[in-house]
């Protein structure tokens, strides 16, 4: 099977072509060529599988950066895990790193 050539988001001095949007959920999003209406995580992933994603698979950026569509951050996973998996991840950045903030700012008097 030939894998299509991904439409590329920037040009070579960096700039962002046209061609894509990004979601109100903060997600880039084809909106023309074959890929229209879909969003740019989820098609990088399937042709990394090389097949077409099911409906109960999520796509799961490691790094929680939503714009980073390298193999290594993207991970094809169940929807109940990537829930189990996002919450986590949600937890130690408001919980964890809020606490770790506050210990530094009272330690350094900057409260």
């Amino acid at each position: 099977m030939k894998i299509p050539r991904l439409p590329q988001l920037r040009d070579r001095k960096g700039r962002f072509k046209k061609g894509w949007t990004i979601s109100q959920k903060g997600y880039p999003r084809y909106t023309s060529g074959p890929y229209r209406n879909r969003y740019v995580h989820r098609v990088k992933a399937a042709l990394m599988l090389g097949r077409e994603l099911t409906k109960d698979e999520d796509v799961h950026h490691v790094n929680g950066n939503k714009v980073d569509f390298s193999t290594r951050n993207l991970s094809v996973i169940g929807h109940t895990q990537h829930g189990y998996i996002s919450a986590k991840q949600h937890f130690w950045v408001t919980v964890v790193l809020e606490e770790r903030m506050r210990k530094w700012y009272a330690e350094y008097n900057l409260v």
